[in-house]
């Protein structure tokens, strides 16, 4: 039998994204393993039981520690489609189904690639279309922009075999894994490459993070 977790005094931050206030070692409690450290903790639960008002509620086993921070502040990610489309209704006109295959013009450039990096695309734009609406638009510079928002980018990169990824935001503004390497890109923009799909998760948190900076 799962155990319950009721977490109070949380501030929701959007559909799917609440911030609280943990201990580092509160959330250590959460999770067998030892995980990447970071300034803030992010918490990515698969399933929101119940969110009234202050609190939310879900089970020890539907979630995943993927930072623990260095500080009390913590986010909470709901990872669940069902949450986010009931949730996304509620808040605006948007139609969860709105932009289901928006993303065609990636996914045929990822066909062109070497077969680990098409295996990285799919599965990462698989990912991020849990958490993130919109669609990826192609440029001349071979960069794919997530509009309607444009607050990241991912390019495919055949050659060293990776997506890199640019989010809006300076690097010291970001929580993040030893997963990734985040580095300054042009004036108000930090980027990164993944090359496995170990790190699809950390880079989720970071476009996360992008789109609090967009707001």
């Amino acid at each position: 039998m799962s155990i319950s977790i009721t977490i109070s005094d949380v501030k929701l931050l959007d559909v799917d994204l609440w911030k609280a206030s943990l201990e580092p070692r509160e959330v250590k409690s959460l999770t067998t393993g030892a995980k990447r450290t970071g300034d803030a903790s992010v918490v990515l639960v698969n399933k929101i039981d119940s969110s009234n008002g202050d609190k939310i509620q879900f089970t020890l086993g539907s979630i995943e520690v993927l930072i623990i921070g260095r500080t009390s502040t913590t986010y909470f990610i709901c990872s669940n489609m069902e949450h986010r489309g009931k949730a996304s209704a509620k808040k605006s006109n948007f139609e969860p189904n709105e932009f289901a295959n928006s993303d065609d013009a990636f996914r045929s450039a990822l066909r062109n690639a070497p077969e680990e990096v098409r295996k990285l695309g799919e599965s990462f734009i698989d990912e991020a279309r849990k958490h993130f609406r919109g669609t990826l638009t192609n440029t001349k510079s071979g960069k794919f922009v997530e509009k309607p928002d444009n607050y990241w980018t991912v390019k495919i990169q055949p050659r060293d075999k990776s997506l890199a990824i640019t989010v809006r935001g300076e690097p010291d503004k970001f929580s993040v894994t030893d997963q990734i390497e985040l580095k300054r890109d042009r004036p108000g923009y930090s980027r990164f490459k993944i090359r496995n799909t170990n790190q699809i998760l950390s880079a989720i948190s970071i476009i996360r993070q992008a789109e609090r900076h967009s707001q």
